[in-house]
């Protein structure tokens, strides 16, 4: 009798192992099949996401499998003007962002060659504002710079540089940068790039003799005057030069920088200044005043 009923207790306990067992190796079963269902029902990719991830800024489709490298070559030695909108649909439309890279290049030097920059600064602009490829879009900001080389925006402008105060070794002078401008500038800076000691011979910046601060922001209405103000600590005899500059900010990608130079000659108990345009005028002026002084 008690073997019977351990007979029946190990049928049972099997039966148990056995439920359970076949419950445990379901469960990767209905995972596997629940992923196959799932990826069965993916909605496909649609065409619109796949454009956009590969042409942005894309206007149009592209139908012109001869515009290659090789193709861009030939307009550009042709250096005809009238390529520049096709030159444009290129940047705007070609699905190989290399092409489309280096016929911004191309767009540029042929509008410089051609005094056409009108025609590509707004254009290029649009593209350095809102172009989504790293290369196309610095290209575009590089070529805005290039074309601003060659043809600097009119904007009217003076600048008036002057010393106050007596120029001696020990004192501080104010140097007095006034800018006017014929258009409404809202931003604008001055500064002083650095004071060199031309009589040391070393070309290392003064750093001790600005006693203020640098640059100077300013915001220019057109023809109202601004002026930016530097102090300057004289504390030893000898010529410095010091550069200074001012950059015009027109909008986001487009600016205008100027450069005046002022020569500082400091004596023990008196001194002079010059004022140049550039560093050739300068060392003209330089020379004469010293032939004419001895």
């Amino acid at each position: 009798m008690s073997r019977a009923v351990i007979i029946i207790v190990v049928v049972l306990l099997c039966a148990v192992g056995i439920f359970l067992a076949l419950n445990y190796l379901s469960i990767p079963l209905i995972t596997q099949q629940s992923t196959s269902t799932m990826t069965t029902i993916t909605p496909p990719i649609t065409t619109e996401t796949t454009t956009k991830t590969t042409t942005p800024l894309t206007t149009t489709s592209w139908e012109k499998p001869q515009v290659n490298i090789e193709y861009l070559e030939k307009i550009h030695n042709s250096l005809d003007p009238e390529s520049i909108p096709e030159l444009k649909d290129i940047i705007l439309n070609h699905p190989d962002n290399y092409v489309r890279e280096r016929a911004v290049f191309i767009l540029t030097d042929i509008a410089i060659r051609s005094n056409k920059v009108d025609e590509v600064i707004d254009f290029l602009k649009q593209i350095a504002y809102n172009e989504e490829n790293d290369e196309v879009r610095t290209a575009a900001y590089a070529n805005l710079d290039l074309i601003r080389k060659y043809y600097p925006v009119e904007l009217g402008e003076s600048i008036e540089i002057r010393i106050e105060g007596e120029i001696k070794k020990g004192n501080n002078v104010t140097l007095i940068v006034i800018v006017s401008t014929q258009k409404d500038i809202p931003q604008a800076v001055v500064g002083i790039k650095r004071i060199v000691n031309m009589t040391a011979g070393a070309q290392t910046p003064v750093i001790t003799m600005l006693r203020s601060m640098n640059p100077v922001w300013l915001s220019i209405r057109a023809e109202t005057p601004e002026k930016a103000t530097f102090i300057i600590y004289l504390e030893s005899e000898g010529e410095y030069l010091v550069p200074c500059v001012l950059k015009l900010n027109i909008d986001r990608s487009d600016y205008k920088i100027i450069e005046k130079f002022v020569y500082l000659k400091v004596g023990k108990d008196e001194g002079a200044y010059i004022v140049a345009d550039n560093l050739d005028a300068l060392i003209t002026e330089i020379t004469s005043t010293t032939t004419t002084s001895t």
